[in-house]
């Protein structure tokens, strides 16, 4: 007997994945992305919308790209923000976004955006635990 579609085991998702993309979402997305994943129960958030407005800088955008495919529905991600305490320019983290609201962030296209992205990786930016 197979497992439900739901408690497959998480997937990496390569850079040479047809589903990988870098995404953008601006404070107001991630508001509404941190409400979503309350709902359906997703672990990989802020505890509260308090928590995410004590911890990312208002009118910040974000980065967002997809680490595993955590479940049918939804992806693990990597998550780059500007946190509201000015000891560090930016932070990364993981959150977990459904595949439909991944889908449907602005999409990062442009080489230097994308360049910027991979040079936070490789600087081996630290994780941030999000609240």
């Amino acid at each position: 007997m197979s497992a439900p579609p739901h408690a497959r085991p998480a997937r990496i998702v390569s850079a040479r994945d047809p589903d990988f993309s870098v995404r953008v979402a601006e404070f107001d997305d991630l508001v509404g992305l941190q409400r979503e994943a309350e709902e359906l129960g997703l672990s990989a958030r802020w505890s509260s919308r308090a928590a995410l407005e004590r911890q990312v800088a208002p009118g910040t955008t974000v980065i967002l790209a997809p680490a595993l495919r955590h479940t049918l529905e939804s992806y693990r991600c990597f998550i780059w923000f500007v946190p509201r305490a000015a000891d560090h320019a930016s932070a990364v983290s993981l959150f977990d976004v459904t595949v439909t609201s991944f889908d449907a962030l602005r999409e990062v296209t442009d080489p230097a955006r994308l360049r910027m992205v991979v040079h936070m990786l490789l600087d081996r930016m630290p994780l941030s635990p999000i609240e």
